[in-house]
């Protein structure tokens, strides 16, 4: 049991409030597609009785027992999971009794059927997969992005249920609930005029971005300043009465822009409305407006950094010109104080310009207020990270995320989770971080409306963030918001900051979160780089240039805080240390402010290991090349065709191959007329090298042995194999025998190439893998093998041929591909994503004359049809249906006694048939086809 250490006292802070009741007006479906843009909805009160919640596959042995404590709250098996199964096979994945709406969908792999039951009808019914593809109307972008989130709303009058079929998803389901009684369109495909309207206008305001004049309805008095903020200077303006900041915009008045890391991250934005005795807002400027850290150009709905304004910047041309921007309303209704401080201790002064644009209408006087507040901690060392916990009555609409992580284990597999007017078990659990912000399977760079990560990275900053805009999160009484600090194997070692955003009434309290900032706390960590090897260090040469520190580095950020500026265009020795010998994959960062031309490296023996050209990449992180490394100092040779600021090396060891045993590491147990070296990092080859052989003469051989077996199997011998302009013809045997057809390696351009050779027996002990060349020498004199590795996976049986290695003959529609999957017969199938009926894929079938027993090792899913395999157009059985409720190789098929006796090419087809009512697909996949003589 793992209790999230600041849980239980957000969780006191969840007491009973006031609420009032309003009238039960009609939802429309156009006013529920309006809702999805709708900033304005956010700063009034939830209605007395209207509820949000999320429904998830969180792992369900998540618990809290009835003395409260924590039971599995870590636990991580977030797929699959359902609130139960009916009677007829389906899983519940959401249920609402009363009127209410889904405002958002996401899966970060939506698999299986998914069917929506409205007021007791069935309304929708697909694939789930279809639904998030963004073509199915009115599921369209830019209400569906990226495949994984779903922002049009779905309303219900009486009852809502989503049910899932054959699906192991991850998943949540955003609800809205209504008051009872509340009248309620239930959704249609059928979309009224008023509807269709709704679309095109919120459509327009997802893909252009929002007017907030246009949502005023009138023109907005504009509020202006300028100035340059010094280290411990403001800027502060006051505006008196009542009023609601409809825009907020900050712009860079220096064309170079900040030129100290984090420098817009230490100015502080705050906001105090109506004279509280602590500002609503206090938050690092920059983070304010969506981007972690530094500026990333963006833009959002709610927020960003890039808007285009007719505004004019000092000394700027119009089209340089970006502000940061925010739409979030700002009602106000005894007056307004805005101050930005500048906390830094940089010598240099920041030129800001700021605009509001103010309707200057006094707010509701039931008007919420907004807010939005910052913390971190450095490191985090919670399970339970507190992004916000507030008592009263409000909205939560927002959050961005920081994250620092000093090594390249993914940190995130935290679920978020929300607690709602006291409740004791969260009405919200996630199922990752990266699922909150709208992504999957780690995090990468997007930026869409309402969700998007401006900042990814393996190591180092990340930054994502959130609007919650259709899917607000309601509270009468009180709010607790939680993202699990869920590291592998618990370092405690990641920055996390955070800025949540709200709209609570006057009498709010927010519980003590959120410090006062100063510049301690708006301090991120270092450029932290795993393993990093600093360039300034390690130069051998003299007169090459000199060190730069950080502070010198035009704002950049540098490993070490330092790097080397290079000004001579003569090459450099540089010394790169390693403790052991290495193959690995080598990168150079720069000073990613400091533009150079190409840099070239070369390895100590003298061979090219790349060059790299300049490409005003944001990391300053390039890819050099493959590299051999014995311990000791490696003299690398730099040369810089203009001035470069070398920051340090990065070493990535290159991955082995997982199948088998790698060329270069297999013992060489006999060579005749045949010479062998091992080669490093001229090609892709798995663990950066291969074993080259050259043959002197026809007859020549080279014999190794491979790995010990520890009883007799029979796997599937594949060669990774380099070809190439001096390659030859070569004779492949396994324990003295010859397997396969004849290897031949001659290409113009060098590749290398998976090469089937076909299924093997091995027996217990020792077993020998040889080549023989079977022509004389090239002109060049020799002829060439490059053993790269070799698979040994497990094969289904002897006599097996693998489907992923034949030559696919006539194709109709089946989009057949190689997939590595565990289970199947060598480790792959071949799987063949046909869409309809008659889709087929066809093979030839020449073997050596005789009479075969055949059977097919086929591979069956969720989501697979029914198939007919045919023999030179005659029908082989009856049809065979695929579907399974998860993917499960090894089918066989029993195909019966055929002859091959005149040696002439046969045709096997494989043709989709239908597919059974419980199948969302059509698609197929073949393992192998047995072939087994008879005697």
């Amino acid at each position: 049991m793992v209790a999230p250490i600041r849980v239980s006292c957000i969780l006191a802070l969840l007491v009973a409030g006031h609420g009032r009741a309003v009238g039960q007006e009609a939802v429309t479906q156009a006013e529920l597609i309006r809702r999805v843009v709708d900033l304005d909805r956010l700063a009034t009160p939830p209605p007395e009785g209207e509820r949000t919640r999320m429904f998830s596959s969180y792992d369900r042995r998540s618990q809290i027992d009835a003395q409260g404590r924590f039971i599995d709250w870590d636990a991580n098996h977030d797929a699959g999971q359902f609130l139960r199964r009916t009677d007829d096979g389906w899983d519940v994945m959401a249920e609402v009794d009363g009127p209410g709406a889904i405002t958002r969908i996401w899966s970060a792999n939506p698999h299986g059927r998914i069917r929506f039951v409205l007021d007791g009808e069935i309304v929708i019914d697909t694939s789930f997969g279809e639904l998030l593809s963004g073509r199915l109307a009115p599921f369209e972008a830019p209400f569906t992005e990226r495949g994984l989130n779903c922002y049009f709303p779905i309303g219900f009058a009486q009852s809502g249920r989503v049910l899932a079929r054959d699906s192991g998803a991850y998943y949540h389901v955003n609800v809205v609930e209504f008051p009872a009684g509340t009248p309620v369109e239930r959704f249609s495909f059928t979309l009224s005029d008023e509807a269709r309207g709704a679309v095109a206008d919120v459509a327009r305001v997802l893909r252009d971005g929002y007017d907030p004049v246009v949502a005023a309805g009138r023109r907005l008095m504009p509020v202006t300043e300028q100035k340059d903020l010094g280290p411990g200077e403001k800027l502060a303006w006051d505006l008196k009465g009542g009023g609601t900041v409809r825009a907020l915009y900050v712009g860079l008045t220096d064309r170079t822009d900040p030129r100290e890391p984090y420098a817009l991250h230490q100015l502080v934005l705050r906001m105090t409305f109506d004279g509280a005795a602590e500002p609503q807002v206090e938050v690092p400027l920059v983070d304010f407006f969506g981007s972690g850290f530094e500026p990333v150009p963006f833009r959002s709905l709610a927020t960003g950094t890039a808007a285009k304004l007719a505004f004019p910047l000092p000394d700027r041309p119009l089209e340089e010109q970006r502000f940061m921007y925010c739409y979030f309303p700002m009602p106000y209704r005894d007056g307004l104080r805005l101050e930005i401080e500048n906390l830094s201790r940089t010598r240099r002064a920041v030129g800001l310009v700021f605009l509001m644009r103010v309707d200057t209408r006094t707010p509701a006087p039931d008007a919420l207020r907004f807010h939005a507040r910052y913390r971190r901690e450095d490191p985090c060392q919670v399970l339970g990270y507190p992004v916000l916990a507030v008592r009263g009555r409000g909205r939560i609409v927002g959050c961005v995320l920081n994250v620092d992580c000093p090594r390249a284990e993914w940190w995130g597999e935290g679920d978020e989770k929300v607690w709602i007017d006291g409740e004791g078990f969260p009405s919200y659990f996630g199922t990752g971080t990266e699922d909150y912000f709208g992504d999957a399977w780690g995090l990468h760079e997007f930026t869409h409306p309402l969700v998007g990560v401006t900042r990814a990275a393996p190591w180092g900053k990340n930054s994502a963030y959130r609007w919650h805009v259709p899917d607000a999160i309601n509270f009468q009484k009180s709010a607790a918001f939680t993202l699990e600090n869920w590291q592998h194997e618990r370092q405690w070692d990641t920055y996390y900051g955070t800025l949540a955003y709200w709209y609570a009434t006057p009498d709010a309290v927010t519980a003590e979160l959120f410090p006062r900032l100063t510049l301690a706390e708006l301090t991120p960590p270092g450029l932290r780089i795993p393993g990093a090897i600093e360039a300034e260090d390690h130069i051998l040469s003299a007169n090459w240039g000199n060190v730069t520190r950080q502070q010198h580095a035009g704002g950049a950020e540098l490993s070490g805080e330092a790097a080397a500026n290079i000004t001579t265009s003569e090459p450099v020795t540089i010394g790169l240390p390693v403790e052991q010998a290495r193959t690995v994959r080598l990168q150079l960062r720069v000073n990613p402010r400091r533009p150079f031309e190409t840099i070239t490296v070369t390895s100590p023996t003298g061979r090219t290991i790349g060059t790299v050209q300049y490409d005003r990449r944001l990391s300053g992180l390039y890819d050099v090349g493959i590299v051999r490394l014995e311990p000791g100092v490696n003299r690398l040779t730099v040369q810089c065709s203009r001035p470069a600021m070398l920051d340090c090396w990065v070493l990535s060891d290159i991955p082995r191959n997982p199948r088998g045993p790698e060329g270069e590491d297999l013992e060489l147990s006999t060579a005749e007329a045949v010479t062998s070296e091992v080669e490093y990092g001229r090609l892709p080859w798995s663990a950066g090298a291969q074993r080259r052989l050259v043959f002197a003469r026809a007859g020549a051989s080279a014999t190794f042995a491979l790995p010990e077996q520890a009883e007799e199997r029979t796997v599937v011998l594949r060669l990774h194999i380099t070809h190439g302009p001096d390659g030859g013809r070569f004779d492949v045997r396994v324990n003295g025998v010859a397997v396969g057809r004849e290897l031949a390696t001659y290409t113009a351009v060098e590749r290398v190439e998976r090469v089937p050779v076909g299924s093997v027996t091995l027996r217990r002990g020792a077993n020998s893998l040889s080549f023989h060349s079977t022509i004389p020498p090239t002109p060049s004199g020799v002829s060439v093998l490059g053993l790269d590795a070799v698979d040994l996976p497990p094969a289904a049986g002897p006599h097996v041929l693998e489907f992923e290695d034949f030559t696919i003959a006539a194709e109709e529609e089946a989009f057949a591909e190689r997939q590595g999957i565990g289970g199947a017969s060598g480790e792959d199938h071949l799987w063949c994503r046909a869409r309809r009926v008659g889709a087929s894929i066809a093979f030839d079938l020449t073997p050596a004359p005789g009479r075969y027993r055949l059977a097919l090792l086929l591979t069956r899913s969720f989501d697979y049809g029914i198939v007919q395999v045919t023999l030179d157009g005659a029908p082989l059985g009856e049809p065979i249906d695929l579907f399974a409720t998860r993917i499960e190789p090894g089918l066989r098929v029993e195909l019966g006694e055929h002859a091959f006796e005149d040696g002439r090419p046969r045709r096997l087809r494989v043709e989709v048939a239908g597919k059974a009512s419980a199948s969302p697909g059509y698609y197929f996949g073949l393992d192998g086809l047995q072939m087994e003589p008879i005697r």
